[in-house]
């Protein structure tokens, strides 16, 4: 009679781990789908472009990046012109990426000396 209630038990475990076998198979299959989903490009395309609009202070970080590729490219064309010289033309492209990313950094302190030069100008004209 031991033997009988030994092989109904070892049946019932057999039956168990073969269920809980379906169910892992079935957990995973969904979470390779998942992530073959989450990899098409066109998700990823998605995840990034909202991941970007989440980002705080965004538009102050677009103002000034796009500030300081303006007076990048108006001190080069202030300095360098139309010059056909490499070597001025070389510096005129440094100096833009220079003063773009100087202002791109810190804005603030740029802003500051602006103002003090701007009074420093009109000082100059009402004197």
């Amino acid at each position: 009679m031991a033997k009988l209630n030994n092989t109904e038990t070892l049946k019932e475990a057999i039956v168990l781990l073969k269920v809980k076998r379906l169910v892992q198979e079935e957990e995973l299959k969904e979470i390779i789908h998942e992530t073959a989903e989450s990899l098409k490009p066109m998700n990823l395309l998605k995840s990034s472009f909202s991941s970007i609009i989440h980002t705080p202070d965004l538009k102050s970080t677009i103002l000034k990046s796009i500030l300081g590729l303006a007076v990048g490219f108006i001190s080069k064309k202030i300095l360098v012109g139309k010059s056909s010289n490499p070597l001025r033309s070389l510096l005129g492209a440094l100096l833009q990426v220079g003063v773009a990313s100087s202002i791109a950094k810190d804005p603030e302190e740029i802003k500051a000396v602006g103002k003090k030069l701007a009074k420093m100008v009109f000082a100059k004209e009402e004197a």
